[in-house]
Parts: structure tokens; sequence; C-alpha cells
């Protein structure tokens, strides 16, 4: 929680933190006050001569005062180096209850603030409760006024000040001063001439600041109520928090105030001059966020003018991601050196700093911290102390001539301290004060849920000067000037490190650790080692005296059989401190590199070679011709990309070609040329589609190489209507930045589709007869229960669509022209009914089926209903039909107003699939039979119906590349009973002829199988000496023979 105003009662807590990248985190020193006292609610640093001192306060502890239950107290521990630490009670005040002040529960400790070394020391107490009695009722009458002691630096000479409490009864109640709840914060001038003491109950917990002199008692001074009259400025809490700063450009401290609830729940921080007069004021940025919970003044970027640091613990942050509600926020406001003296403008808001976590409330304690990492920088401390479930953490941010840097140099928690069981860590925080002698600034941390309270120590940083250079910087390796132990001749180098250490109050050695690696680039086969240990890595040790330098020349030498002759020899140089733990008191702290210096230094040796000035520069050139001109959707094609890699430069070493394709291709083989003088390999990534190809460790310079890439189409999906390729041709040894455009490619290649459509078509039968009557006399057609029978023979005309392509269609159309009727509107062929298949949807658009509404039989009811019959393959004609249809030219098709029109709907036909639609009807012999009755020469004649299909779209995201279309007729030859040729009988020799030739078959058959003794059989007693065969009784087991 953050702290709770305590006008009428209310509680309060108050929160704050600190810490940065070279605090401690090995032996912090953890004081532990009694339990439930809320040991750590408020901490300060002090100095009395050359003892340091940590004040903590603890608001709820039991003290020894007369009839007072949990008045609160101030603890002062003692640094110590060694031993446990110890907390003892300062004597601000031993009276109790007396007179009218009631001291129970009064919160004494809620504020804790030094004067400086030496200075005094200031504990207030905010709850503590005037009581009056009324002249008139008699009635008691209770007054959180408040009250603060200042002690001298020895903790002697407590005065106690408490500015509400008044006799007179005109500022007697809630809307006058009695409510002050002084000493909420307080602060001591750094001269310790006087007293700050924030007192926001007043005037309907407006609040108001006291100014108390140290020097003479009676002069005291107060700000008044604001807007007398009105309601707009009650309930704002002025002087909730406190700080000291110039910041008109007088030279004398003003007075900065956190008023967290003023300008309609916004907050606010109004300075005051010396008089009491308001000058100028920041603004919260969100409701209800407490801006101006904490203030603390520091000059961040060293321009000799304070800067002002405002916390809203209580800030949401609703950006996009998420929402983190109690996030908390810290507002830097730089002061502006521009504007002159005695201007109200002179700060800007530098930059805001946003809580990380929900519910840290990040900037609910605010401290500097002073130079803690000695750049010439103050820093700043913020507490976060809700963060990661209440534990708390503190971050240490560093400051810089740009303002305060937006990232924390160092992030302090319970568990990176080693006390994982500390709740509300950074709760309150105290920095700026050398407790331990370093010459450092350390940190003291409060954990008041915890009972709490944390000194960080600071150490010493050390800023180490590390150099690398090897002698020489090139090599050739033909120059093997250097003999090893066996006698070997080598090529060698020294990598020579050199070392310098300094900063302000450093020890004078420290230890430092350093490792050279050679080949540092390389994880395997390394080509260098060192001359010491015959291995790439060496590790030493060393104790440097401050401010003198020493160096270490290291000789490596590189092995006689290394293969890659291009890359330079990397030398590495990594180094820290050696610091030794073990060797430490239990409260002893180690110096740290600065963050700022760098632990790695690099340097190359580089091969010398043929190219100009030992730098070999290719100039790579790739072409790339593919062998199909499109790729089509669905066939089993391989496209292969003819690669021609031209070097027009120097070598290329550990040259290469990447090649990445799109998905639904697969990477089938390499395809090597005749004349290909390299062997290049090739290796995929299936899951990055690349292709990478080894072309030459080097590729020799002014030298062509050609090969070829196979890949499989058969999965195109066709989401595109081409497909994109991108090839890229680099060397590990850098071209001119002019050539480098021919190093890459794009290249397209079209993606079509093949839905080629057959039309097939069939009759059912292939020939229809009718017959003529002796008296050429026409029967009439039934006018009442007519039949099919009462029509003629039933004809079937069958269509299919072939998709005789490799690529899947889409909708295709079948439009079919049925011939109902001649031209004279007689029937030729009555449609009954269109059987589909699934898939398949016809309509008729002119004409109708069953126009005489003949009685269907049962079976063709059952062929109409049926619509998803599978069809086998067309019927072969009979050669002699087929010749009659040629021979046929009477060729009957039906006049545009006598068809009957079929427009079907096919869904889709997929590669080498097809779909059948079936027209059904009846031939109409009536018209043919009337004609003869009219001697009409009529002999034979063909009923044609015809039909198209077409694809119309396909199930691609590619347009159609042509018309895929197809037409054809089905035909029924008609001719009379009279015309079809009789069955003529077999010649009786024929008969004869072929049974004679089966019995002289039979007859060979028979000799044939004579004299392979087939038809020898066994006399009795000639059998031969077989061994005995068991045989079995019909009654018994089986016995020997």
């Amino acid at each position: 929680m953050a702290r709770i105003l305590l006008l009428s009662f209310y509680a309060i807590l108050l929160l704050d933190s600190t810490a940065g990248f070279n605090f401690d985190l090995r032996a912090p020193l953890k004081f532990d006050g009694p339990d439930g006292s809320m040991f750590g609610f408020s901490v300060a640093q002090h100095r009395d001569g050359n003892t340091d001192w940590a004040l903590v306060g603890a608001p709820e502890a039991s003290t020894n005062q007369s009839g007072v239950t949990k008045g609160g107290a101030v603890y002062s521990v003692c640094r110590p180096l060694s031993g446990p630490s110890v907390c003892e009670q300062i004597p601000f005040d031993k009276t109790g209850n007396i007179n009218n002040v009631d001291k129970s529960n009064q919160w004494f400790g809620a504020t804790v603030a030094s004067g400086g070394a030496n200075g005094q020391i200031l504990a207030c107490a905010p709850r503590l409760v005037w009581v009056e009695t009324a002249s008139v009722t008699m009635r008691q009458e209770r007054e959180p006024t408040g009250t603060c002691f200042v002690g001298d630096s020895d903790f002697t000479n407590f005065v106690n000040y408490s500015p509400c409490q008044s006799t007179n009864r005109e500022d007697y109640g809630f809307d006058k001063i009695t409510h002050c709840q002084a000493g909420f914060s307080g602060i001591i001038f750094s001269d310790n001439s006087a007293l700050v003491m924030g007192a926001p109950g007043s005037y309907y917990l407006q609040g108001q600041i006291y100014v108390q002199s140290l020097l003479n008692r009676s002069v005291v001074q107060a700000t008044q109520e604001s807007n007398t009259g009105t309601y707009s400025f009650d309930n704002s809490y002025r002087g909730y928090s406190l700080a000291l700063g110039d910041f008109n450009g007088d030279g004398v401290q003003d007075y900065v105030v956190g008023t967290p609830r003023a300008e309609s729940l916004m907050g606010l921080v109004a300075i005051f001059d010396q008089n009491l007069n308001q000058f100028n004021q920041v603004m919260g940025t969100q409701i209800v966020a407490y801006f101006g919970y904490s203030v603390t003044v520091v000059d961040i970027n060293n321009d000799t003018y304070d800067d002002l640091l405002v916390g809203a613990p209580m800030y949401m942050d609703d950006g996009p991601a998420i929402q983190r509600w109690e996030a908390g926020a810290v507002y830097v406001y730089l002061q502006n050196p521009d504007v002159g003296p005695g201007a109200s403008n002179r700060l800007s808001l530098s930059s805001t700093l946003i809580g990380g976590q929900i519910r840290s409330r990040f900037g609910l304690s605010i401290a500097s911290i002073g130079d803690s990492n000695q750049d010439g920088f103050n820093d700043v401390a913020i507490g976060a102390p809700y963060e990661g479930d209440d534990a708390g953490a503190v971050y240490i941010y560093h400051g810089s001539a740009n303002g305060l840097k937006s990232t924390p140099a160092q992030v302090l928690t319970p568990s990176t301290l080693g006390h994982s069981g500390i709740t509300t860590f950074g709760f309150s925080l105290q920095g700026g004060q050398d407790m331990d002698k370093n010459k450092y600034p350390d940190l003291l941390v409060g954990a008041e849920s915890a009972n709490t309270a944390v000194l960080i120590r600071t150490r010493p940083v050390v800023s180490l000067d590390a150099t690398l250079n090897t002698e020489p910087i090139g090599i050739n390796l033909e120059n093997k000037t250097y003999e090893l132990a066996d006698g070997t001749m080598v090529t060698s180098f020294i990598a020579m490190t050199c070392f310098t250490y300094t900063g302000n109050y450093l020890p004078d050695h420290i230890d430092i650790s350093y490792t050279v690696t050679v080949d540092s680039g390389i994880i395997a086969n390394r080509r260098a080692m060192f001359v010491d240990n015959d291995m790439s890595e060496i590790t030493k040790t060393r104790r440097l005296a401050v401010s003198t330098q020493f160096c270490d020349p290291l000789r490596a030498y590189v092995g006689n059989s290394i293969e890659d002759k291009l890359t330079p020899i990397k030398v590495t140089l990594q180094y820290d401190l050696n610091n030794d733990e073990s060797r430490l008191q239990p409260h002893e702290i180690l110096p740290i590199i600065d963050m700022a210096t760098m632990s790695t230094q690099t340097k190359q040796v580089s091969i010398q070679n043929n190219c100009v000035n030992n730098i070999c520069i290719p100039d790579l050139d790739v072409t790339v011709t593919p062998n199909l001109p499109n790729i089509v959707i669905g066939q089993t094609q391989e496209l292969t990309l003819d690669v021609s890699l031209n070097n027009r430069g120097e070598d290329a070493f550990q040259s290469s070609l990447s090649v990445y394709y799109p998905l639904g291709l697969q990477f089938v083989r390499l395809e090597r040329k005749a004349n290909m003088d390299f062997s290049v390999t090739c290796s995929e990534d299936s899951d990055l589609r690349i292709i990478t190809c080894d072309t030459g460790n080097p590729m020799v310079g002014k030298n062509i190489l050609e090969f070829g890439l196979t890949l499989s189409t058969f999965q195109v999906s066709g989401d595109k209507d081409s497909i994109e390729f991108y090839f890229k041709a680099e060397s590990e040894n850098s071209e001119d930045p002019n050539t480098l455009e021919n190093n890459e490619l794009n290249m397209t290649v079209p993606v079509t589709v093949d839905c080629t459509l057959k039309l097939l078509s069939a009759s059912y039968p292939e020939i229809v007869m009718y017959s003529t009557q002796e008296d050429y006399v026409v029967p009439p057609f039934p006018a009442k229960n007519a039949s099919e029978a009462d029509i003629g023979m039933e004809v079937m005309h069958l269509y299919e669509v072939r998709n005789t392509g490799s690529s899947n269609a889409g909708e295709v159309s079948l439009n079919i022209q049925w011939p109902q009727k001649n031209e004279d509107g007689e029937y030729l062929f009555y449609l009954l009914g269109i059987m589909t298949e699934e898939g398949v949807t016809c309509q008729l658009t002119q004409g109708k089926a069953n126009p005489e509404g003949v009685k269907l039989e049962p079976s063709t009811k059952a062929k109409l209903s049926n619509s998803t019959t599978q069809v086998s393959g067309r019927k072969r004609r009979e050669p002699e039909v087929a010749e009659a249809l040629a021979q046929t030219d009477n060729v009957i098709y039906c006049a545009s107003d006598s068809c009957v029109l079929i427009n079907c709907t096919i869904d889709e036909i997929n590669a080498s699939k097809s779909k059948v639609v079936r027209i059904l009807g009846r031939f109409w012999e009536r018209t043919f039979q009337k004609a003869v009755s009219e001697l009409t020469p009529v002999v034979q004649a063909t009923i044609a119906s015809s039909a198209s299909a077409a694809v119309k779209t396909i199930p691609y995201n590619i347009p159609l590349p042509r018309d895929f279309s197809d037409s054809t007729k089905a035909s029924t030859l008609v001719t009379t009973e009279e015309l079809v040729p009789p069955v003529t009988p077999i010649a009786w020799w024929i008969i004869v002829v072929s049974v004679l030739g089966g019995i002289i078959l039979l007859l060979i058959i028979i000799l044939g199988l004579w004299k392979c003794g087939f038809f020898e059989r066994k006399k009795p007693g000639e059998e031969k000496e077989y061994a005995p065969v068991a045989s079995a009784d019909k009654d018994g087991p089986p016995s020997d023979v």
C-alpha cells in the first residue's frame, strides 16, 4: 500500500527504494527490528563525528513511556563491519501521556531525517492527538495535531515542535489547523537553521507546510488556506511530501511540496520561495496516480542546477499490449539554466520512467544516492516495494549529461541480496552517505512489513585499461622462421597484452585474470596454438599496481596443414578482476570493473595470398535459365535450373550459391555438366526452402562454373500465377560494392493449367426400327392413359465430359440440344427425363419432359430416380451400324424452336476424371409410319442430338490461359423392319466339317496320352517292393501289412 493519510485516523504507508550496478550483493548488512513494529517504515543516514549511523523509524514499536501503547520509536544502528548489529531506541521523548496529549498509536518515527554530517536529527509523530475540553459542553475534543522532535547530532538535547497545538478556539476543528497532522513529512535545512513540516490535514484536508526556525523558536511561517469560501482545493493533501532546492536561481533554498490529490485528483507539486509564495508548479498526467506522493531534488546532469523527480506510484500503464494498474511512474524534470534568475518556468519534463509490473507501485520512494559509480553524475534510487508478490525491488538509475538514463544500471531485490524472505523491500530509501569509509556513497533500504532495514554498500569502481596487439599484423605461411621443441619449423606471431588500472579511492593492488584465444572465430580445428601449452587458449592471473602498466607477450604459431588460408586468425583477449571471495572477511567488499569499460579486446592476424595488396576481391555474376517455359499444375514435371556462375574478379574463398525456392517444389538432384572441373555439392533445408551449394574454396578468378538444379513441380498448388526464385552468390571475402548487383537474381517461372476437355457420346440402342402397316393406316395415339409402349422404342443418348488434362477443372458447363420434334412439330425423340451423377445439375431452358403426360413404366421411374449411377466406357458400334450411319445422308436435327435445350452445370472435374449425363426418351414411330402412309419416300434416317462443354472456372488463383471446350453429337439410326438384314442360317457343310475336325483332334490327343503311358494299369501281384504302408481296419487302429 501507499502512504495512507492519517487524517481522522486514516492509515498511511510510505514506500521508497534505491540501487546501482556497483552496489554489493554479497555482504549486505541487515538490521532487524521488533516484530509488528513496522521497523523500516522510514530510514535516514546520519554521521556524528567519525561514526556513521542508520536511523530507522518503527511507528508501531512499543516504548517505556508511561501509559503509551505502541507509540512508536526511532532506532539508531551503529554501522558494524563485523558481528551482529545492535539497534537501540533514541530517547527523543521519555514522557508518557501527560496533560492534554495522547501518545498511543501516534506513529512516532513515521518521519525520520538528518541534517547531514554533525547536523541535527528529526523524528515526527503525525498521529499524536491533542486533547482539549470544551469550556461550554465540557466534552473532550481529540485533534490529530501531530508533533516533531529535533535533537543534536549526538542524540541529546531534544526539542519538541507542535505548530498545530493551539489553545485558541478559533484554530480548532476539521476546517482549521488542529487536524493538520504535522510531521507527516519533514526535512531539516543542511545548515540546520530551520525545520520544514508537512501538515496535509489542515483546512478540510487542503494541507499546509510549516517552516520552524531552529535558531529562534518563536519564528514560524505557514502557508494559509487556499481559495477561501470554495471547495476547489479541499482534500488536496498539501505537504504530503517535501524537498528543498533552488528553482528560481536566487541561490536560496525553495520549498518543494507534494500535493497528490490537487487539481481534481491529477496531483501537483508546488514550489514556494522563502516567503512561502508559490512561484511554480508541475502537474500530473493521470487521475488518481498520486502524483507528488514522493519528491526528490538532485542535480542529475551536473550543470550545477537542481533537478526534480516526482513519484506517482498509483500510475496505470495502459499501453496497447497490456494494462498494468498501479505500476507506478516517476517524472524527471530538468532545470533550464538558460532561463535567468527569478524566472518561474525553469523546469521542463525530461523523461518519464514507468514501472514494469502490475501493482509494483514504482516511485513510492525516491532518493538521491550521490555519485555511486564515480562518473561525475549523481544517481537516483527508486523503490517499487510491492513488485514480485510484495517482495519489492529497488532500481538504480545513473545520471548523465543528458539527464537520467532510461535503463536501470542495477535492480536490487531481496533474493539477489540473499534474503528472499523480506517483503516490501524499498518502502523507504536514503542514500548519498559513505557508511563504510571507502569514499563511495552507500544505500539504506527499509522494508516495513518485514520489520527490516538493509544497508547496501557500494563497491569501488575500477577502470581497467587493457590493450591487445599482434606482431606482425599479417603472416606469410611460407615464411616458417620459428622452431618448435620437436624441431618443426612453423610460422608464428606475438599476441601482446597490456593492463593498467585507475579510478577513485582504489586499493594499491588488484588481481586480474585474463584469457587469450587464438583463432577464436572457429570452434573446432583451430589453426593456431600457443607455444607455452600447444593449445589455442591460455589463461593467466596477475597482480597489478595502481597506475602501473603490465605487459605480457605470448607467442603463437600456425599449423602447417591448415585448409582455410584466407580467413584472418582472430585473437581475443577477455579479462576480469580475480576476486577471491574465500579470503574476504564476512563484511568485506571487493572492487568491480566499470560497466562502461570493455572486457573483451579482439585483433586479427591476416594471412597473405597472391591477390593485390593481400586482398582478394571477387566479382561473382549469376545467371539462371529454366528448362521449362512454364509449370503446368498436376503434371509430373521436373524443372531444371541451369546455373552459370561467373567469377570475373579474383579468387572467391568459401564461395556459395543460395537458392530460395517457393512452397510446392522439392529439390531432386544436382545436374553435373561435362565441363565441370570442380565438385559442386548442394544441400537442402526443406523447412526454410533453401538450397545451398558450395561452389569452391576458392572459386578461382576468371572462371565460369555451370551446373543444374532439378526440382519436382508435382505439388505446385496454383495459389499464384507464377513461382519466384531468389539466387544469391557470395563468398567470405567481400566484393567491391559497385559489382554486387549481379550477385543476386530474382527469376519467375509462369504457372498455368491444362484442363483439356474431351466430350464423348453414345446412343442406346444405336438403331431403332418402325413397322409399316400393310394397309398404310397409322393407328392414332391414345388420347387417355397412354403409356411409353404406345410411343415406340426406348432411346438414351449418353454424354461423357472427360478432363484429359493434368489440372483440375472447376465449374464446367454442358449444353445439350435434344431433337424432340421436327420442323412440322411432329415428335421425333419424345423426352422422358435426364439422368445425372453427383455434382451435376441440369435444367431445361426450352421445352419440357414428358409433355403428353404419358404413364411412365416402373423401370423408367427407377432410372430417373437414380441419377448417380456409375458408367463404364462407351459401347462400341457394330460395324454394320457404323457403316449404315456413314452412308445415311438424311440426318435429322431439331429446329431451333423444336429443340429441348438442356443446360447442365458440373461442379468440378478433377484431372483424368469424367462426369456423365444421360438423356432418356422414346422414339415416336408414328411420325415415320405417317410418312410411309403418305407415300413419302423415307427409307432410313439418322436422328442426332448435339452437345458442347466448356470450362468456366478453375480452382486455382490464376486466370484461364485459354478456352477449354469440346462438342459432339449422339446419333441414332432410324429404319424400317424390312431393311434390317435377316439372320442368315449357317451352311450344312460348315457344320459337317467342324464335327469331323473335332473328332480328328480328339484322336490325336488320345494317341499322345497312350504313348506317354497314361493308360497303363498294375495287375494284382505285380506290386513293386515299396516300404510297408500302414492300413487301417474299420474297427481298429492301423496295423502293419
